[in-house]
């Protein structure tokens, strides 16, 4: 208590921050933060799937199809690929961390773009707790950040494209909002394909339909829009099919889209997913999400409808988040595109009820988060996973000061608690990154996976090798055998080969009866592994 209070002492003496100076302060220093032992946790499978294909593709130079172990991939469009592929290029290195920088570098793209657009339509102060609520929700800061996945790069994509269409619409530019939506949506189908066309229909129709402009829907504008993304989608297509067939590509473009709805899962499982799904989306998006207690504040779509960019972001919400609240098993990076609609909307209504009870307690809720986090981090000396991680006590002591300095400052100046709390969140991170980041990689199956794979890459640099169809083997081991040999590692049919084979045990038993195991890959499970053999050539 005597440092807490010594610390409260010295920052009692720090006048109110500057909000924007604040704001591009703490952007900066969370960037190094945030790439702190960015590349240290093997890959996920999505991960190894998204690097994969982005290897892969400069080993063959094709970019036009992806493939995923030398055999055709149709579950995603190849633009993330590219992306990934261009910053493997421009960092001369393929691997974790240059996978995942991208994932980042598109985070903060994504938080300027909420900053720039809302700071046009509501304040400034709007404008930065929105970017920062954004960056420091925990869904994003302690999970999707540290991955090389599609989707922050995707929801960044679809939320301009949601600002295009109210800003057009605002101006009655109607050629310029068809246009450019429609080209802005060809960008996110070839991220994630139909979802992108699902966002642009919805939001169009809908606010269209509320501002009574519905019929420009059937103008010549529009027809030219579409005629934009036709175009560009097509010469895609006509390119994809000089080596591939559409039919399965467009087929599997639909049942990914589907997959996840009541047309795959059934009804009752689609009806307790509607009572599920705001219980834990309020629970990924912790403890921001906290702030949804403002909506029972009396008189909410009054004061929400007295600004039309508000008003835009609640019905452009509630035009589009059904698909997902109807669907069931979906991942809570699906919700990205409309945190900032959300929170925008909550913070609003904070703006103009400050001195509420509900803000009161929002308030409170902070604080008590904040002195619970410290309290807990002490937890980190007696958990098994972190107790033996080196330094511990000089990595906790750093981020510890950091955390009581900060807590102390949302004591102290009330006004800037929320900016101080998501300071206070960033200190959390530097945290998480030097002790719990490198506990998760102890002795932990992603990382044998990822050392079994390396050594049978070096071991067979120079040797044919293949897998057999329906292995068990997860695609980020493929990843790590194919980036330290510089080959693809193909499938084939026939196990008898020149060269060596991965196998399933438990699907090709027979093959292990007169082969002897001359190394093994872990994956998935600690009893589960796959065997490397010489190929039984007859």
């Amino acid at each position: 208590m005597t440092v807490f209070h010594s610390i409260r002492g010295l920052v009692s003496k720090v006048p109110y921050p500057n909000e924007r100076r604040f704001f591009w302060w703490l952007l900066l220093l969370s960037i190094p933060v945030l790439l702190i032992n960015l590349g240290l946790v093997a890959f996920i499978e999505d991960e190894g799937i998204r690097s994969l294909v982005a290897l892969e593709m400069d080993l063959s130079g094709n970019f036009i199809t992806p493939t995923l172990n030398g055999e055709y991939y149709f579950k995603k469009p190849p633009l993330w690929n590219w992306i990934l592929w261009a910053f493997f290029e421009l960092t001369g290195q393929a691997n974790e961390f240059t996978a995942r920088l991208a994932t980042v570098t598109f985070l903060y793209i994504y938080v300027i773009s909420i900053y720039l657009v809302f700071r046009k339509y509501t304040s400034e102060h709007i404008a930065i707790l929105n970017a920062l609520l954004f960056l420091t929700c925990g869904r994003i800061l302690f999970w999707d950040s540290m991955l090389a996945l599609i989707d922050i790069c995707f929801s960044w994509v679809v939320f301009m494209l949601f600002w295009w269409i109210y800003e057009f619409h605002r101006r009655k530019d109607f050629l310029t909002l068809y246009v450019g939506a429609y080209l802005i949506a060809s960008i996110g189908f070839f991220l994630k394909a139909l979802p992108a066309l699902v966002f642009l229909g919805f939001t169009l129709l809908v606010w269209q339909i509320i501002n009574g402009t519905w019929r420009k829907l059937f103008s010549w504008q529009h027809l030219l829009g579409g005629i934009c993304m036709a175009t560009i989608i097509g010469l895609y297509l006509l390119q994809y099919q000089q080596h591939q067939g559409l039919e399965h590509l467009l087929k599997i473009f639909w049942d990914e889209s589907t997959q996840r709805t009541v047309v795959k899962h059934g009804f009752l499982k689609s009806i307790l997913h509607v009572f599920t799904f705001p219980l834990e989306t309020l629970y990924h998006f912790l403890p921001w999400s906290l702030i949804s207690i403002l909506f029972f504040t009396p008189g909410v779509r009054k004061v929400l409808f007295e600004n039309e960019f508000i008003r835009f972001c609640f019905w452009v919400f509630f035009a589009n988040i059904w698909i997902y609240w109807i669907s069931p098993r979906i991942f809570p990076r699906y919700l990205f595109m409309f945190v900032p609609l959300y929170f925008g909307c909550a913070l609003y209504l904070y703006q103009n009820n400050t001195k509420t009870r509900l803000s009161q307690y929002f308030h409170i809720s902070t604080l008590v988060l904040a002195g619970a986090t410290v309290l807990g981090s002490l937890s980190v000396f007696w958990i098994s996973r972190t107790v033996n991680i080196p330094q511990l006590g000089l990595k906790w002591a750093l981020s510890a000061i950091l955390m009581l300095t900060l807590f102390a400052m949302m004591l102290y100046h009330r006004k800037a608690r929320l900016l101080y709390f998501c300071a206070f969140l960033i200190a959390v991170r530097f945290g998480f990154n030097l002790i719990v980041l490198p506990s998760r990689n102890t002795d932990s199956v992603a990382d044998q996976t990822r050392i079994d794979s390396k050594r049978i890459g070096v071991q067979l640099k120079d040797k044919p090798l293949y897998l057999l169809p329906e292995d068990s083997m997860r695609y980020e081991a493929s990843f790590y055998i194919t980036k330290e040999r510089n080959k693809i590692l193909p499938i084939v049919e026939d196990p008898h080969v020149e060269g060596y084979l991965l196998i399933n045990p438990h699907k090709y038993p027979n093959l292990l009866q007169n082969q002897p195991v001359i190394d093994s890959v872990r994956v998935r499970k600690k009893e589960k592994f796959t065997y490397l053999i010489k190929s039984p050539v007859e």
